[in-house]
């Protein structure tokens, strides 16, 4: 089953991909969730690095680099992003985790246009951009999950970062993740 970004609509009635007001967002109540600071510190970020519309939130990890393997993963994760962009028309905003810590930065050096690399990233920022994101892309290499539609705000980033390293994230999610962006590995 394929996903694709939920449009919204704009001030002129059409739709378009991805949230464009994050206020009522940032104002929403919510269950173990990042803070409102946190998610504001996340939101200065992304406006940062150039995102102010909708974008998906890429974290990519690496095999062992000794074994060969990080060329491929490299070249993998920048047709993803590459995929994410035709399909969605949304923005890629890649995210090192200390686990893979320059792995967003060698995607980002493929000559991808429109992706922008968010690294030395607070556990709390880690979960406020998560919440942010339109989608998540995880290491599982068939998954894009719908960030709003799996309760994203409930993972704490402990549980994150332990379900990264042990392939679990689709375990912390409320629904299911369904595949989508197919792309042979």
């Amino acid at each position: 089953m394929e996903t694709s970004a939920i449009p919204f609509a704009g001030r002129s009635g059409r739709q378009r991909p991805g949230p464009s007001n994050v206020i009522p967002f940032l104002a929403a109540p919510r269950r173990d969730g990042s803070s409102s600071l946190q998610l504001a510190a996340a939101l200065r970020r992304l406006h940062k690095a150039g995102l102010r519309g909708g974008f998906v939130l890429v974290v990519p990890m690496s095999g062992d680099p000794e074994s060969g393997a990080a060329h491929r993963d490299v070249t993998w994760w920048s047709r993803l992003c590459d995929r994410i962009r035709e399909r969605t028309r949304l923005r890629v905003a890649l995210m090192d985790v200390s686990e893979a810590a320059g792995m967003a930065s060698a995607v980002a050096d493929e000559g991808l246009r429109r992706v922008h690399v968010i690294d030395e990233v607070t556990p709390g920022e880690r979960s406020a951009l998560i919440e942010l994101s339109r989608g998540v892309c995880t290491a599982h290499p068939r998954l894009l999950a719908e960030a709003r539609a799996t309760a994203v705000s409930a993972v704490r980033p402990d549980e994150l970062d332990a379900a990264l390293r042990n392939g679990t994230l689709s375990g912390l999610f409320a629904h299911p993740i369904t595949a989508s962006l197919p792309i042979p590995a």
